[in-house]
């Protein structure tokens, strides 16, 4: 078992999988429940979701700052119950430092609820009776007949961590020890973290009327700069290549896979490759200014994703999944890449259909069909009919080209495969339990309505 991915998947099980949204809900105590409201619409919705890169893979967290325009349609004085249901962190802050109360649970959220003349008392309840919901979050609002209010809701949540496949069929963690592949070695190449956070709409059905108007913004530019300087990530610091800039071939003379001596960690790991995976569709890039004031900035590249809806029907919930892959980005990384998916002593045919994988990633077809029907199962594979190798970039075609150097040095086809058919992942999933394991697609609706 490799020490990184173990000790890795020793902590995932401290994340928890974030919602979000406000709801009307009904009764309290065993008759908690979500409600429809007669009276108080949601006229607008607008969300802006920050993701924090922390100092290591179990301190990311995302900031939301939520703006909902709330009017009481009827002629009559209302009072109703807000409540947002959060996540399913478990309900303590680490086994030696448990909430002391629900007052704590809710500081430890920063979470805050207030209007242009109430800051709200929030109450805590961990569940609904149906189980439906966890952590909610509740408080009572009055309107007086035709009022509008401007509700403003903050809070701070942990992101989702887990070790995780990036095979589109993967469900149950039995699903994934029973998976059947044709190469001994296609289940490493699986094997990713998953980085991910949530913003649930659900509960937006709760309002009278259609929600005339909904913007959700993620601010997700420095998030996804930073996360990719982590040691843990990059198999390296700051101050490595930048991942966007352009690296020279590297000397073909360098140590090769089917040498005993790299002159290095032949077991070292890393998941520098970067996957992201948005839903719903129909998100756009944009440029939003960080200065109070919309100050001038030269570079209006992109910094941010945005939904902007009308007449928005709450449904579906906002998902962004970063997957943090193990495929090499620099001539340097494919020695000990090659080594740790397929042994010291590869054979060339090995190499060869692992280099191909590679292109595949890229968006290059295969042509060996063995490898066509691995990449066809993951998330990842988005063939680009008419991509070459040549039109690659320089960086990309210099570690294809490595692949191919490492495959003529490698032993002869006919050797043994350096390990058996069907072996156990090196993670080892035992350690998470059924709550710390989830599905190599978080975009499962089942995920996000428990």
């Amino acid at each position: 078992m490799r020490s990184t991915l173990f000790g890795l998947a020793l902590l995932v099980g401290l994340c928890g999988t974030v919602f979000g949204n406000s709801g009307i809900f009904g009764g309290s105590g065993q008759r908690l429940q979500l409600i429809k409201s007669a009276d108080v619409q949601m006229v607008s919705e607008d969300v802006t979701i920050t993701p924090v890169c922390g100092a290591n893979v179990v301190t990311h967290t995302v900031c939301f700052r939520c703006t909902f325009v709330l009017k009481n349609r009827s002629a009559k004085p209302v009072k109703i119950q807000v409540g947002f249901p959060l996540d399913r962190e478990r309900a303590y802050k680490s086994s030696s430092q448990p909430f002391a109360d629900d007052a704590d649970k809710i500081l430890s959220y920063h979470f805050i609820a207030r209007d242009a003349k109430n800051t709200y008392h929030v109450r805590y309840v961990a569940k609904d009776p149906q189980g439906k919901f966890s952590h909610l979050f509740l408080w009572d609002m009055e309107f007086a007949p035709a009022e509008t209010k401007t509700l403003h809701v903050g809070y701070i949540l942990p992101m989702t961590i887990n070790t995780t496949s990036t095979r589109k069929t993967a469900g149950t963690l039995n699903d994934m020890f029973s998976t059947k592949y044709e190469r001994p070695w296609h289940w490493r190449i699986e094997q990713c973290l998953a980085v991910l956070f949530y913003y649930v709409t659900e509960t937006g059905q709760s309002w009278v009327g259609p929600i005339e108007k909904a913007t959700f913004c993620v601010r997700n530019e420095d998030f996804e700069y930073f996360v990719l300087t982590l040691p843990a990530f990059s198999g390296g610091g700051p101050g490595d290549v930048p991942r966007d800039e352009e690296v020279a071939e590297e000397d073909s003379a360098s140590a090769d896979a089917g040498q005993e001596d790299d002159g290095g960690d032949s077991d070292k790991r890393f998941f520098g490759t970067f996957y992201r995976e948005i839903s719903p569709d129909g998100w756009k890039s944009v440029y939003i200014s960080k200065t109070p004031h919309g100050g001038a900035r030269r570079n209006r590249e992109p910094n941010s994703i945005m939904w902007e809806f009308k007449d928005y029907k709450a449904d579906a919930p906002l998902i962004v999944a970063y997957y943090l892959i193990e495929f090499p980005e620099k001539t340097s990384d494919c020695v000990p890449w090659v080594r740790s998916i397929l042994g010291k002593k590869p054979t060339k045919v090995d190499v060869l259909e692992l280099r191909e994988t590679v292109g595949a990633f890229y968006g290059i077809i295969p042509q060996t069909a063995s490898v066509r029907r691995f990449v066809e199962q993951q998330i990842w594979y988005h063939p680009q009919k008419k991509l070459r190798e040549s039109d690659l970039g320089k960086s990309r075609r210099a570690v294809l080209t490595r692949l191919k150097q490492i495959a003529d040095r490698a032993a002869s086809a006919s050797s043994p495969s350096a390990e058996p058919p069907h072996s156990a992942p090196l993670v080892s999933y035992g350690n998470l339990g059924v709550e710390g394991m989830m599905t190599s697609n978080p975009f499962n609706p089942a995920l996000v309505s428990q």
